[in-house]
C-alpha cells in the first residue's frame, strides 16, 4: 500500500505499515514495522481505561485479525509475567467492535 492515510476494510498478514484502527471504545495505533501496539481510550468511547494505556508494548501476534464491523485480538509481551528460565510473559487483548481502518504508511517511506 503506498497511499498514506486511506481507509480499508481489513488487515490482512501481508500488510504491513503501521495502522490506526478506532473502536466502538478506544483507538489503536499498530505498527506491523516495529512490532508495537498502544491503546488509547477515546473520551467518546464506551470502554474504560486500562492498563498500559497509551503506552508502547511489543506485538507477538495478531490473533484476530481486524476486520471492519468485528473484534481484533493481539498477543502482547507482558515483561511482569517473563519467567526466570526465559519464557516470556504474554497478555492477549481483544477490541470492541471496529469503526474504521486507516493505513498511515511505511516507516522510513513517508516520515
Amino acid at each position: 500500500m503506498d497511499d498514506p492515510r486511506k481507509q480499508v476494510q481489513r488487515i490482512t498478514r501481508e500488510d504491513t505499515g503501521r495502522w490506526w484502527i478506532t473502536t466502538v471504545g478506544s483507538s489503536h495505533l499498530l505498527d506491523l514495522d516495529e512490532m508495537t501496539f498502544v491503546r488509547m481510550t477515546r473520551c467518546d468511547g464506551t470502554s474504560g481505561t486500562m492498563r498500559w494505556d497509551g503506552q508502547k508494548r511489543d506485538l507477538l501476534e495478531i490473533s484476530i485479525l481486524p476486520v471492519v464491523g468485528r473484534s481484533f485480538a493481539v498477543v502482547l509481551h507482558n515483561p511482569e509475567l517473563d519467567a526466570p528460565e526465559g519464557k516470556l510473559g504474554v497478555t492477549v487483548r481483544r477490541s470492541s467492535q471496529i469503526q474504521t481502518i486507516e493505513y498511515l504508511g511505511n516507516r522510513g517511506t513517508d516520515e
